[in-house]
């Protein structure tokens, strides 16, 4: 507009604009031996030809170019210290290279499965990150580390100790959660007060205590469950009622007391203290798949020599408690 008011000469050092107009056709003529400054972002092809355009110096602050572009040789002539942004989509190693190459701010959209993002360098840069498959604490926390931008995720998957620790409380909360291995009644009570999204778990394993407390019920339903120390009759009978699922535990007592425990197909480990009848041991027996632990049995004749009763007397010690005929103490012998 000046030169066109003037036939006469125009004095200027520099010249400021956008990066539209300071490219567009006829700017060139105002560039040479100029100071330009580049008001908005501009790629690396519009910067290598202002670069060429001019032997004064070239000013700007921001980048942003495809990946492919920003990447290539002689790209990284004008990344250093700027603020770069990606268009499009961008690979891992892709974003690797260009955050090595400026100390500015990259800014860009990225997604993929975890193992692919941990591997992410640099911080500070403002990536908007999605994360394409089921992450760990660990990963999550690589991730964000890379980048002040969001990250997207639905679920996570680890150990509950991992999941209960103080790292994984800013990554929980409406996210699924997936548990590696057993937890505690605690463990999970935790978890479902850190989350709207569904916790998955396969087994839950905590002391007999805890496992028939009030409101453990609600996290053993359908679980096998493993009690860590020795249980009573009563605490087992309430886990067991709580579960569809095995439950594993070690107990002992006396053959009256265990005869009492409920259930079919769990795994005790019984010891019994006392000398058990036939029919206690049946019925304790009958509760666990587990081993049986006792040291000598008493009953009748007519129920020592009864069919089934062999099963609990190899290389037991015998009581009789009544008269046995010549028969009965043979069939016992045997």
């Amino acid at each position: 507009a000046i030169d066109a008011a003037t036939t006469g000469s125009l004095t200027y050092t520099t010249v400021s604009d956008t990066v539209a107009n300071l490219t567009a056709g006829g700017a060139a003529t105002y560039l040479a031996g100029k100071d330009v400054t580049v008001q908005d972002a501009a790629s690396i092809q519009q910067l290598t030809d202002l670069d060429a355009a001019t032997t004064g110096t070239l000013t700007y602050t921001t980048v942003s170019d495809t990946a492919a572009n920003l990447t290539a040789g002689g790209a990284a002539a004008y990344l250093a210290g700027k603020d770069v942004t990606v268009q499009g989509a961008v690979t891992v190693t892709e974003l690797n290279a260009i955050d090595a190459l400026t100390s500015g701010v990259v800014t860009a959209t990225i997604s993929g499965t975890a193992a692919q993002l941990v591997a992410l360098t640099g911080t500070g840069n403002a990536y908007a990150v999605t994360i394409t498959d089921t992450p760990t604490v660990a990963q999550l926390v690589a991730i964000d580390a890379a980048t002040t931008g969001t990250l997207t995720y639905t679920a996570i998957a680890d150990t509950a100790a991992n999941l209960v620790s103080v790292a994984a409380t800013p990554y929980l909360a409406g996210k699924d959660l997936t548990i590696f291995g057993s937890a505690t009644v605690q463990q999970l009570t935790d978890l479902d007060a850190a989350t709207t999204g569904a916790l998955t778990y396969g087994t839950v394993s905590d002391t007999a205590a805890n496992l028939a407390a009030g409101g453990a019920a609600t996290y053993l339903a359908g679980k096998d469950v493993t009690v860590q120390d020795t249980a009573t009759v009563g605490q087992l009978n309430t886990i067991d009622a709580a579960t569809s699922g095995v439950v594993t535990a070690t107990i002992s007592g006396t053959a009256a007391a265990l005869a009492g425990l409920t259930g079919t197909g769990n795994a005790y480990t019984v010891t019994i203290t006392d000398t058990p009848t036939i029919a206690q041991l049946t019925a304790i027996d009958t509760a666990t798949t587990g081993t049986l632990t006792y040291a000598s049995v008493s009953d009748t004749a007519a129920n020592l020599a009864a069919g089934g009763a062999a099963t609990y007397l190899a290389g037991k010690p015998v009581t009789i408690t009544d008269t046995a005929t010549v028969t009965q103490a043979n069939s016992i012998d045997a």
